[in-house]
């Protein structure tokens, strides 16, 4: 502090002990071993100092009164002078007193000290030249007793009125033999006037400090001797060095709101207790405790309730920091989230340099897994520099940390870390230098999502904050040299890969960044820039930022493999020479003013490809450059096709493109991407199993976007089914359909038009045609089919089921398929009532359709026995139903004569019935589907045809 009068109260103990509270004029009011008369107007009470000069006089106001057990009257203090070490100005006033026996009862005193005024001694001066702080007219209040025979003063209900409404009120009890208790209140509803008036007595480094609204703080002082010196003392006043114990408090009860610069910092309800204890040759012991009551913001760092305690001392001119320790029983909360951080504790010694400085040093910051040691130096100017260093940090200890900060409940580690801290604090800026490096680390999250092992690499972090305009530097180098990494489906290989992002920014407030400047080299992926400026100010949807990234010689083979297919389980697309090749460039800019964001740029793709593990797709030589506009936040107005600046169309050229149904060269494309939507400009046309599949106007809204929209005009004509065919099932027919307008969004794709053609001669129709969640693993698609007219002499030979002849009608409906079979369906098959043919089925369709139904044949014995005088059998009417429904696969027969169900119901006189025995019967579709496998596999018993 700039008031450095420490040793002129030394000097003055006696007046100093007296006018702690103005009392001084009141000890001696009506009795003094030190008054005596003068011979002037009246009667005089002489107060005489240390020094044995006078000091105060008081006159008798009328003449002394005996109230028949005490003498009582009023003492007047005229308007006199004083000039102490540590206060100045003209005091007068009044008091009414009584001697009862050895006390003197201070009934009531009244005293005003009119300009009044504080010296503040600066180092190296004295204390006639040191300057004043103004402090008003003070006024004094209260009432007390003094016991003549001991000396001891006790005052009560003291008030000391100062300018501008601060309040000082409280007791003070001073006894020569036990020392100086105060127990004060201080109230001041204009709080930034008093601490105007007391500005000059704080350090220079706290001019820009200052109180909105009032103050309220409790203080508590004792200075008590020790009880050998008081035994052999019977001197009132004392040395300093006579006194056995200094015990202060303070209570802060209202929180106080600090203006610091242009930042506003709040100072919670808070308790504090200080104990020195004096001990021989100048030593001291201090110790005590601070107790907050609410919560601190220190640095973006939260404490709630946060409890100090320290134990200290002073040993000639060295200061010994035994323990400092800040505790939280909520833990410290960093950015949000509640550290497992309860406590740290500082140790350390303090000595004084020769230049007026100080140094710090045996320092021990102890944190839950780590003690960080090393030195500290306070130069004269105030500049502050202390270097921390930990080594081997155990990983396992601050893995709990780790993980909350990461946002990774259960977080374990293993491992060892380095750590050194840099911090300079000088008057005008702050610097900090942390350096963070590890090796072998290994660490995995609660859940299993998040792990390592092998890790190495390091951690830099810079920082410059500007004091004048609270403005922060900072600087990021992170390195990641080795290890494996898995965060979700994605797993990384960092031995091969070595990455390092760079970082810098100017920092204003805790979520503003200008000149913003970052890149990331990635040794086998590529390299990525990013500049501008961001107000990280709430959610990530109302940031503003003004930004622009550059991605330059992207590596599309590592980042497909290790973001898209590995992840995602796209099997087909992994292997040695499958998956995405080529480069990429992308360059964009981004700005934001938190109603809209919009991104403009250019992407490119060079000599991309695309190949499937087996083979089936190949895609090469592919080159992409597309202009980039979009909107990632507010309202866009989409563009017709007809508005399209030429400056706004891109191109999509590819040397070779192979799929498994046609293989063409030399295609080119053009497209466009603008608010906010993505443009395939020209048609295109598919040959696909003979025919061709013609897509147009291509059109995919809002694509970044999780409610896109995405649709096309979809037709085909001549697709040969026998070129479709799967697993040695031969199918016959032609189709072609119009599909209409398709629609896809994330939810659902619809398909509003129809597909016609043949199929074993019978006429198709399919449509109702949909797909549920078509990108989730829940997918589900469906719709509905009927044939007219299916020639069964057709379809039962490619199936190699015997030999069946007539015409069928097949109904679908309600079919839906999911998780890779079918759920549900209606499937109903009648015999045709369209035009005169022949209705005939062989044994061996009989006996498969007799696996089909109950999961067995004929048997031999059955079989040689219809074989031996029939080869076909005769039916007028074919007509049944399947229904399957959650798993539960049931067969129906749609004749019904005399309480019968029929399959197949044979002519009037001969032929074949196929009756269904037990038409409740219910069997699983995996059930089903293998017996019409061993059927079309010729696994059912042979019969002949």
């Amino acid at each position: 502090m700039r008031g450095v009068f420490y040793n002129a109260c030394r000097a003055h103990q006696g007046e100093l002990l007296l006018w702690g509270a103005l009392i001084l004029a009141c000890v001696l009011l009506v009795w003094s071993p030190v008054g005596a008369w003068a011979g002037t107007s009246g009667p005089l009470v002489v107060v005489r100092d240390a020094r044995g000069e006078p000091w105060l006089r008081f006159r008798p106001v009328g003449a002394l009164q005996w109230d028949g057990t005490a003498l009582r009257g009023t003492l007047r203090l005229d308007s006199t002078e004083i000039e102490t070490p540590w206060i100045r100005g003209s005091l007068r006033g009044n008091a009414l007193a009584r001697l009862d026996g050895s006390r003197v009862l201070l009934e009531e005193f009244d005293f005003y000290l009119n300009n009044a005024a504080m010296p503040v001694q600066e180092a190296g001066e004295t204390t006639d030249k040191a300057p004043l702080v103004d402090l008003g007219d003070l006024r004094l209040r209260g009432s007390g007793v003094w016991h003549s025979g001991s000396g001891r003063l006790e005052l009560s209900a003291l008030q000391l009125e100062a300018p501008d409404g601060a309040r000082l009120t409280g007791e003070l009890d001073w006894d020569p033999r036990q020392g100086l208790r105060t127990d004060l209140s201080l109230a001041a509803e204009q709080g930034d006037a008093l601490v105007r008036r007391l500005a000059r007595v704080f350090p220079a480094s706290l001019e820009q400090v200052a109180v909105s609204g009032p103050l309220q703080l409790g203080m508590r002082l004792e200075m008590l001797f020790s009880p050998a010196e008081a035994a052999s003392s019977g001197q009132r006043d004392r040395e300093a060095g006579q006194v056995g114990q200094w015990n202060f408090g303070l209570d802060v009860r209202q929180s106080v709101r600090l203006a610091v610069a242009d930042a506003l910092v709040r100072v919670p309800r808070l308790n504090a207790e200080v104990q020195l204890l004096p001990g021989s040759s100048g030593a001291w012991d201090a110790s005590g405790r601070v107790a907050v009551r609410g919560r601190l913001h220190p640095g973006g760092v939260e404490l709630v309730s946060p409890k100090l305690s320290f134990d200290a001392g002073v040993s000639g001119k060295e200061y010994h920091f035994r323990r400092l320790r800040l505790e939280s029983a909520e833990g410290l909360v960093l950015a949000g989230r509640k550290l497992p951080v309860r406590a740290v504790t500082l140790r350390g010694r303090l000595t004084p340099r020769a230049d007026q400085g100080w140094h710090a040093h045996d320092l021990r910051v102890s944190l839950p897994g780590a003690t960080l040691a090393g030195e500290a130096h306070i130069e004269p100017d105030g500049t502050v520099r202390t270097v921390l260093q930990a080594g081997g940090m155990d990983l396992e200890r601050i893995g709990p940390v780790l993980g909350t900060l990461a946002g990774l409940d259960g977080l374990t580690a293993q491992g060892r870390a380095g750590l050194s801290v840099s911090v300079e604090m000088g008057a005008e800026t702050i610097t900090g230098d942390v350096r963070l490096h590890w090796r072998e680390a290994a660490y995995m999250s609660g859940d299993a999502q998040y792990m390592a092992q092998g890790l190495e690499g390091s951690l830099r972090l810079r920082s410059r904050l500007s004091m004048k305009t609270l403005r922060r530097w900072v600087n990021a180098d992170l390195r990641l040299d080795g290890g494996e990494l898995l965060f979700g489906p994605t797993y990384l290989d960092l031995a091969g890969h070595p990455l390092r992002f760079t970082g810098n920014a100017n920092q204003i407030g805790a979520d503003r960044f200008k000149d913003l400047q970052a890149r990331l080299d990635w040794q086998g992926y590529g390299t990525v820039e990013a500049e501008g400026d961001l107000w990280a100010h709430g959610p990530l949807s109302e940031w503003r930022c003004r930004a622009g990234l550059d991605v330059e010689d992207l590596n599309l083979g590592p980042v497909f493999a290790s973001f898209v297919s590995t992840p995602m389980g796209l099997t087909r697309w992994q292997g040695e020479n499958a998956g995405l090749g080529g480069t990429g460039h992308l360059t964009l800019s981004l700005y934001s003013d938190g109603t809209r964001a919009d991104l403009e740029g250019r992407m490119r793709l060079v000599d991309a490809s695309l190949r499937s593990a087996e083979g089936g797709v190949d895609v090469r030589g592919a080159n992409l450059d597309l202009p980039v506009r979009y909107r990632l936040k507010g309202e866009a107005s989409m563009p017709g096709v007809s508005e399209l600046d030429p400056e706004e169309t891109g191109a999509l050229r590819v040397g070779h493109l192979h799929t498994p149904w046609s293989e063409r060269e030399n295609l080119a494309f053009r497209l466009a991407l603008v608010p906010n939507r993505l443009y395939w400009l020209d048609p295109v046309a598919i040959p696909l199993f003979g025919g061709r599949i013609r897509l147009e106007d291509l059109q995919w809204d809002r694509p970044l976007s999780r409610s896109f929209k995405f649709g096309v005009n979809a037709s085909f004509r001549g697709i040969d089914l026998a070129q479709w065919s799967r697993e040695g099932v031969p199918l016959r027919g032609v189709l072609e359909g119009d599909l209409g307008r398709i629609t896809a969004t994330r939810h659902r794709i619809s398909i509003p038009g129809a597909i016609r053609g043949t199929f074993f001669q019978g006429r198709l129709r399919a449509d109702r045609l949909f797909m549920d969640w078509p990108f989730e693993a829940r997918r589900q698609f469906g719709g509905e089919v009927s044939v007219r007219g299916m020639d069964l002499e057709s379809l039962s030979g490619a199936l190699g089921v015997g030999r069946v002849t007539g015409l069928l009608d097949l109904d679908l409906q309600d079919f839906l398929f999911a998780f890779g079979q079918p759920a549900q369906f209606t499937l109903t098959a009648q015999t045709s009532g369209e035009g005169d043919f022949e209705k005939s089925v062989s044994l061996k369709a009989v006996n498969s359709l007799s696996v089909i139904g109950t999961g067995s044949g004929l048997g031999d014995v059955g079989v040689g026995l219809f074989a031996s005088f029939f080869e076909e059998f005769s039916y007028a009417r074919i007509g049944f139903q399947c229904i399957l429904n959650n798993d539960r696969f049931q067969v129906r027969g749609l004749i019904r004569e005399g309480g019968v169900e029929y399959l197949i119901k044979k002519p009037f006189l001969t032929g074949i019935n196929v009756v269904n025995g037990n038409p409740e019967n219910f069997i699983s579709f995996a059930d089903m589907l293998e017996r019409m496998q061993r059927v079309v596999k010729g696994s059912a018993q042979a019969a002949p045809q």
